[in-house]
């Protein structure tokens, strides 16, 4: 006979607001924002837009979903939301590198020209021809990087095919120089060292340009072929040509063809 009035009792409590009370009190939601912290009843929840909870005291507070730093309802731990509302963004795709392809075989067939030139004019003393040979290792192979669109290059290979053998040549003959013994008597024991080693120098400074003119400048970017038109690519080919005899003197010329 005595549950009647406490079943009215509770009923009355809830109609009055004190049940929610209650409830809160065995664990209440909390929120925590930017700077504050909110205990009560999580009454709205949508994610990426805005929380709402309601205090003990009655006063509902809304705060928008990106100033929300956790959410812990009724004890089920906190659960962060994401740091921005909008979708997380995906990761650029890596791009490959930048193929290259090498042309370095067409600068060596320009030297080898030259060299041949060179073993020519010496063989049969013609300054034309040695002339020639001199001139196609120094710009021959600055028009093959031209032609491959390496203007830069082709300027730089110039600096590079005759800075590079003067130093080398200039430091042989000091080393020679400084490296001869003391005892010399005539000029020419004097100046014979020095053109010795200038000579080697000479020699070593050739090759170290034309080394580094095709294995470090001779690269371009790589042309994807076209399956559509299937146009052969740009080839090059140096050309040369020693002319004359012993009793006319001897001659020669220089050029470089191509197909495309």
């Amino acid at each position: 006979m005595q549950q009647g009035p406490a079943i009215a009792a509770l009923l009355a409590a809830g109609a009055l607001g004190v049940l929610p009370s209650v409830a809160r009190a065995a664990g209440s939601d909390v929120v925590q924002v930017r700077g504050h912290t909110f205990r009560g009843t999580v009454i709205e929840n949508r994610p990426n837009v805005l929380v709402t909870i309601r205090l003990d005291d009655g006063t509902e507070i809304t705060a928008p979903w990106s100033e929300v730093v956790a959410i812990d309802q009724r004890g089920s731990g906190p659960r962060p939301p994401p740091a921005t509302s909008g979708p997380a963004p995906e990761p650029e795709p890596a791009s490959p590198g930048t193929p290259r392809q090498w042309y370095g075989w067409q600068t060596l067939l320009v030297d080898a020209a030259s060299l041949a030139l060179l073993v020519a004019g010496a063989e049969s003393r013609s300054s034309a021809v040695l002339g020639v040979s001199g001139l196609t290792y120094a710009l021959g192979p600055s028009v093959v990087h031209v032609a491959h669109g390496q203007g830069a290059k082709g300027i730089a290979d110039v600096l590079l095919r005759v800075g590079v053998p003067v130093a080398f040549a200039a430091a042989g003959g000091w080393i020679g120089a400084a490296t001869a013994s003391p005892n010399r008597n005539t000029e020419e024991e004097e100046v014979l060292p020095w053109l010795g080693g200038a000579a080697v120098g000479l020699a070593i400074g050739l090759v170290t340009a034309v080394s580094i003119d095709a294995a470090l400048l001779a690269w371009e970017p790589g042309k994807a072929s076209s399956p559509s038109t299937g146009a052969p690519p740009l080839t090059l080919t140096p050309r040369l040509a020693v002319t004359g005899d012993a009793e006319h003197g001897h001659g020669g010329w220089m050029g470089v063809g191509g197909a495309f």
